[in-house]
């Protein structure tokens, strides 16, 4: 009887609705019992609506600690593991079964000293908050930095019972952060190189113009003096200044991108090959020169003197920073410079390019020296040994051919400059030797001179005269157009500034040639700015003089231009 009266026993919870409508969540236990003969049923309610509450609320708290992306762990006294959630385990690597029971001590990377773990212990066994940054290491060795705020866990009585850290990954946030930091120097410094170089642009174009000036009546006067004349040597120093001011504006103007280039199909492998033997010359014996170049054809669009003046430079500086001898190193590659390579490198854009890299084994440079070592009249060199233009002149000969330089160095570890440059499959052109000596008495052409600036048109008048020739001078192109047009000029030459108020001369010539299509036309300018000089690139058709030039380099280039006409004819 008393077993079947235990199977009567019953235990059930259920939703109790109240008299005023309200519901309680009740736990009831009953069972029979008897009085006598008398079998009676007795029930025990218990009001278990606290304990639900309390269940649903950690259930709700567990699923969003389990859910959370922050990294939740919880461990003894002594930095046992007892929970972990999934978060640690794909910011870890291990699994919690693998965790459980193990010291935090699997994730110490080493990258934090015992006294960086000795003040953080004692922060949390006091009972206070620690926050700050560790670098942990993943089960698979690979190391990660994360946000960590370590507190202590405290019983009833304020005894600390177990430790919890809450931790967030921020590798990814660092690398970016990092990135982003390094794209805006990057941006800085192209911004800072731009504003130098339209600086040292307009400069140099305003000092060419005075120094075509002093050069051209220095010239002029010379011409007069007998040779034992005791001014001539006066003379011939004045000029030999104004040439070497005029070295250093050029190279100001290379900077600035200003400098006309003359582009054809180079292969680099061949010029360098060709530069090998100057090369070894320029750098001296106690420096070993290595070649390490592709055996495939690569080819650039680009001005074949400029590049050699870059490698020329290049070595130079390496010379330099290897007094005691070392090695210089000069390799080629083709490289494709994708999207994620553009996207971190400022004015880099994607694409096939070739690469010259330049490697020597010398004093290196720190950050500072790297930061600045492409700016004008910047150098580490005694005074005396280095205009502090070689580098500058680089960059702006490799920024205007369309192409990016890049400079890697740290100090006794050498330095790389790696220069890339647009490729192009195209073959090169075959070109004829030319050469002219220019006569400058066998003139007697009828030429135009169009020129904005007062004292160059007189000058460049007088040059011309003093050269044999009948020159005509025109202010603007308004008065060139006047004379040909309607006072009935028929030049054989006209030489004109690129760069003039109102109608430039690319506009001018192409009025002239209207009428008289083989007028054959010289450009000269100190630097451009009209549709040839925006891309900083003349055609190969194109005849330039450079400002400012000696009678010699007149006289040769009008030579020139006609020859080159004698020849097309």
């Amino acid at each position: 009887m008393a077993q079947a009266d235990s199977l009567l026993q019953n235990e059930f919870a259920f939703q109790h609705r109240l008299a005023d409508g309200s519901a309680r969540d009740v736990e009831v236990f009953s069972g029979p019992i008897w009085t006598g003969s008398k079998k009676l049923l007795f029930s025990v309610v218990k009001d278990i609506t606290w304990r639900r509450q309390a269940e649903a609320k950690n259930k709700l708290l567990l699923q969003a600690i389990e859910q959370a992306n922050e990294v939740v762990v919880v461990t003894d006294k002594d930095g046992a593991i007892q929970y972990v959630n999934p978060a640690f385990e794909k910011s870890s690597g291990y699994a919690k079964d693998e965790a459980a029971g193990q010291n935090m001590r699997i994730l110490k990377s080493g990258k934090q000293d015992e006294a960086f773990y000795r003040e953080l212990w004692g922060i949390i066994s006091s009972g206070d908050v620690w926050r700050g940054r560790m670098v942990n290491k993943r089960k698979d060795g690979s190391l990660y930095t994360e946000e960590a705020t370590i507190s202590a866990v405290l019983d009833a009585g304020g005894a600390i019972v177990s430790y919890l850290a809450v931790k967030r990954d921020i590798t990814e946030a660092l690398r970016l952060e990092d990135e982003k930091r390094k794209l805006e120097e990057q941006l800085q410094h192209v911004q800072k190189m731009d504003a130098i170089g339209r600086l040292s642009g307009g400069i140099a174009h305003d000092f060419n113009n005075m120094l075509n000036v002093i050069l051209g009546y220095g010239e002029l006067v010379l011409e007069k003096l007998y040779h034992g004349d005791p001014l001539r040597l006066d003379v011939e120093q004045i000029i030999r200044a104004g040439k070497r001011s005029e070295e250093l504006t050029r190279q100001l103007l290379t900077f600035s991108r200003k400098q006309p280039l003359q582009p054809e199909i180079i292969d680099i492998n061949a010029l360098l090959m060709s530069l090998e033997k100057m090369l070894r010359r320029l750098i001296g014996e106690d420096i070993d020169l290595k070649f390490s170049l592709v055996h495939d054809a690569l080819r650039i669009k680009a001005d074949p003197g400029q590049i050699e003046q870059v490698i020329i430079n290049l070595a130079v500086n390496s010379r330099d920073a290897m007094p005691h001898g070392g090695t210089l190193t000069i390799e080629t590659a083709s490289v494709e410079l994708d999207h994620q390579y553009a996207h971190t490198h400022a004015e880099v854009s994607e694409g096939e390019y070739v690469l010259i890299a330049v490697t020597d084994t010398g004093c290196g440079m720190d950050r500072e020296t790297v930061s600045r070592v492409f700016e004008p009249f910047f150098t580490t060199k005694e005074k005396g040994k280095g205009t502090g233009l070689g580098l500058a002149t680089t960059f702006g000969i490799i920024k205007q051919s369309g192409g990016n330089i890049m400079v890697y160095s740290e100090l006794e570890q050498g330095t790389t400059f790696k220069i890339y440059l647009p490729a192009t499959s195209a073959e090169p052109e075959l070109k004829t030797d030319f050469h002219a000596e220019a006569d400058r008495r066998d003139a007697g052409l009828q030429i135009l001179l169009v020129e904005d600036e007062d004292l160059l048109r007189s000058l460049f008048a007088a040059i011309l005269a003093n050269l044999g020739h009948h020159v005509a001078v025109a202010a603007n192109g308004g008065e060139a157009l006047l004379l040909v047009e309607e006072k009935g000029l028929t030049p054989d030459l006209v030489i004109t500034d690129v760069v003039m108020p109102g109608m430039n001369g690319a506009v001018l010539s192409e009025r002239l040639r209207r009428s008289r299509p083989n007028l054959k036309i010289l450009f000269m300018s100190g630097y451009t700015e009209n549709a040839i000089v925006q891309r900083g690139v003349l055609d190969l058709d194109t005849h330039f003089i450079q400002k400012p030039f000696t009678f010699e380099a007149i006289a040769k280039k009008i030579e020139q231009v006609m020859r080159a006409t004698e020849r097309d004819s």
